[in-house]
């Protein structure tokens, strides 16, 4: 028994450090580059917004309701007919917003429309309007390199009623924004 003992223990330990270097190994895992999250940008400004917005293209992910003034966690969109949510790319001082469109064809129509940029009037989201229009086409909550959320100006459903969105984009690849400018239909703006 003590002989056992002498070779069953050392066995043991050799066993435990071998699934214990393996368990946590994967070939799937080799080559996933890593993604680091990066911290929100809360206070944006002009200089902020250039840097980190301005030439890039942002990539609709989700919008939630906002009732009551807090955000509930149902996607405007889900299971919406005749309405779809936008993507956006901001140059200096135009804003271009990409949709798919069954009625236009289905290709995913642009429309390009200048736009000016403030602080609101609290001073605590950069807002930018649609030159001419009195909403904000978004009021910007925070954002960093990759992610962007805003409030959008309200929804207006077709019995007149007003819906508060809280929308959420991701960065756009420079391959899914040449995609994106290359199959795009111009429609003229007014």
């Amino acid at each position: 028994m003590k002989t056992n003992k002498r070779f069953l223990l050392p066995f043991l330990g050799l066993l435990v450090c071998v699934l214990g270097l393996t368990a946590c190994s994967s070939d799937n895992d080799e080559n996933v580059p890593t993604t680091c999250i990066e911290p929100p940008i809360y206070q944006v400004n002009e200089a902020i917004w250039q840097k980190l917005i301005v030439g890039h293209g942002w990539k609709h992910v989700v919008s939630y309701v906002v009732e009551n003034g807090k955000i509930t966690n149902h996607d405007f969109y889900d299971g919406m007919i005749g309405a779809c949510p936008v993507d956006l790319y901001f140059t200096n001082d135009s804003v271009t917003t990409y949709f798919y469109s069954d009625a236009l064809g289905g290709r995913p129509p642009k429309v390009t429309k200048a736009y000016t940029k403030q602080l609101s009037t609290d001073g605590k989201r950069f807002e930018v309007y649609i030159k001419g229009e009195t909403q904000p086409l978004l009021s910007c909550e925070w954002l960093n390199s990759q992610q962007l959320s805003f409030y959008e100006s309200p929804f207006v459903h077709s019995d007149g009623s007003r819906q508060m969105l809280f929308t959420y984009m991701r960065r756009m690849s420079d391959k899914e924004l040449k995609q994106w400018q290359s199959e795009a239909n111009i429609i003229p703006s007014k």
